[in-house]
């Protein structure tokens, strides 16, 4: 509050049979509204009286601005988020984002294949079928070679070699 001072120190002066002669002009200050409170026009008063001269008039809140964050979805191995919302003026939350916790692997087996005499061979492992990390490498297993087998010696005949 301000006043304009046009008579300063003669307040008692001004007031003659409790009416004011002339009035001090007082400024009351406008007040912004906010989100969630009310604010007030600038008004004006006698600083001797208290006549009011100008009434501040009531402004409505504002309200807020609503601001989405979006929703992250959770994968195998990072948790997610629910859409939440907050004021984009006051920063006030208005609806909290929710936690979504992570959803796991879905393991798939990767099949084992043996070796034989000439190509290698693969152990079982695991993936996982939603985001293709390998849970259970498979490893190489080598070719297994040939086996030696000796038959035993049979004599010619007449009629075989």
């Amino acid at each position: 509050m301000s006043m304009i001072p046009l008579f300063a120190g003669c307040e008692e002066e001004l007031l003659h049979n409790d009416t004011c002669t002339v009035h001090i002009v007082v400024i009351d200050e406008e007040i912004l509204p906010t989100c969630t409170q009310s604010g007030l026009t600038e008004g004006k008063h006698c600083g001797v009286c208290g006549e009011i001269l100008v009434r501040q008039e009531t402004i409505a809140p504002l309200g807020h601005i609503e601001v989405i964050a979006p929703a992250k979805p959770a994968n195998c191995t990072e948790s997610g988020l629910t859409e939440g919302k907050h004021c984009g003026v006051c920063g006030e939350i208005l609806v909290r984002q929710e936690t979504i916790a992570p959803l796991g692997h879905t393991e798939v087996i990767d099949a084992a294949k043996p070796a034989n005499c000439t190509e290698s061979g693969l152990t079982e492992g695991k993936h996982c079928g939603v985001c293709g990390e390998i849970l259970v490498r498979q490893e190489t297993i080598a070719p297994l070679g040939h086996t030696e087998v000796i038959d035993a010696a049979k004599p010619a005949n007449c009629t075989e070699s």
